[in-house]
């Protein structure tokens, strides 16, 4: 099976799914890998050491994994039959726990943001401090606009992903 729905399927994620421009390029990346493995005239139940050839994380493999099912399943929907669906489960992922900076790590950090203009040392804090204390990713931080403090309430908004808000409250 080719890259038949490949322009219908990025239409379908990013205006009717909403997905981010990142995760659309991520399933662009997914999906050429895929090009590559068909190439090598292997069978689908080789993927995984194709992948591991490439080295790949187990986690970047489940990515993988988890994108050509959608895409697959996208194509099902369109009336296209895709065997290699049925071979397709992602692996296992161990998954633990982020590790916390400390008090001192984060110091280091926020010390480390002074440089000779106030204004950038203060924008270099300012971000530091969205993500470390209020838990923004850096995508949510990147998209934030003047409009989205409330000086008054003291309270930001945030888009997060699927454009869901959040109103995270601020201190001194």
């Amino acid at each position: 099976m080719s890259l038949d729905y490949w322009v219908e399927f990025f239409d379908d994620l990013q205006n009717v799914r909403g997905r981010s421009r990142n995760t659309v390029l991520a399933y662009r990346r997914d999906l050429e890998l895929y090009e590559d493995f068909k190439k090598t005239g292997r069978d689908i139940k080789d993927i995984f050491s194709f992948m591991t050839e490439k080295k790949l994380s187990t986690r970047s493999q489940a990515r993988v994994i988890s994108s050509l099912r959608t895409y697959f399943r996208f194509c099902e929907v369109k009336g296209v039959e895709v065997p290699e669906l049925q071979n397709l489960r992602p692996p296992k992922v161990k998954t633990g726990l982020p590790k916390a900076l400390t008090y001192e790590e984060f110091q280091k950090l926020y010390d480390a943001c002074a440089v000779e203009n106030p204004y950038r040392t203060a924008r270099n804090q300012v971000t530091l401090l969205l993500l470390f204390g209020l838990g923004c990713r850096v995508t949510e931080l990147i998209n934030l606009n003047i409009q989205d403090y409330n000086e008054t309430d003291a309270w930001l908004k945030i888009v997060g992903k699927g454009g869901k808000e959040r109103l995270i409250p601020l201190t001194e």
